[in-house]
């Protein structure tokens, strides 16, 4: 279970999450906004810097809500009109169903030891951290190409910019 295997390393500042109005029952009730295990996972809160979401909305529609950031930059979100949680994988700039609840999201895709491996890739994430050092609330990891390193950026300038970028992809411009 998510949170058995992932502990709350830095608060948001506001440390409800934007998906506790539909978190009716324990855990999830409880569950806070903020870094998870360092930064591999970020659970957003009504202040994240969520602007982002606009560019990818060629690819995951109008009507949804950001629900968690991975280190990566790949996030999840809930598509009000489906009732179906997705995550997007931005280095494919493809979207794949998570479930319809939080314990699908969570519990079944997050905590999945095969999830872990080949999705959030810890190995390569404390290689990062290491390199680079911890995250802060908003900033993900990426790879610069002009320095040949692990950098830290801004998720939702790096996340703006990929959309637009895949949208662009798509339309073949």
């Amino acid at each position: 279970m998510f949170i058995n295997q992932y502990r709350l390393t830095a608060e948001a500042n506001d440390n409800e999450p934007l998906f506790r109005p539909f978190a009716k029952t324990s855990p999830w009730s409880d569950v806070k906004a903020g870094l998870y295990n360092d930064g591999l996972v970020t659970i957003v809160d009504k202040n994240f810097d969520k602007k982002f979401m606009e560019s990818w909305e060629w690819l995951i529609g109008s009507r949804y809500l950001l629900i968690a950031v991975f280190w990566d930059g790949s996030f999840v979100y809930v598509c009000s009109q489906e009732k179906t949680f997705y995550i997007v994988l931005v280095d494919e700039y493809k979207k794949y169903p998570m479930g319809n609840s939080l314990v699908s999201v969570f519990d079944k895709n997050i905590a999945n030891d095969r999830f872990i491996k080949e999705i959030l890739r810890p190995d390569l994430f404390e290689k990062y951290k290491r390199d680079v050092g911890l995250l802060e609330y908003g900033e993900m990891y990426t790879y610069s190409r002009q320095k040949n390193a692990p950098v830290k950026r801004s998720v939702s300038l790096f996340l703006d910019v990929a959309g637009q970028t895949g949208r662009q992809l798509k339309n073949g411009n």
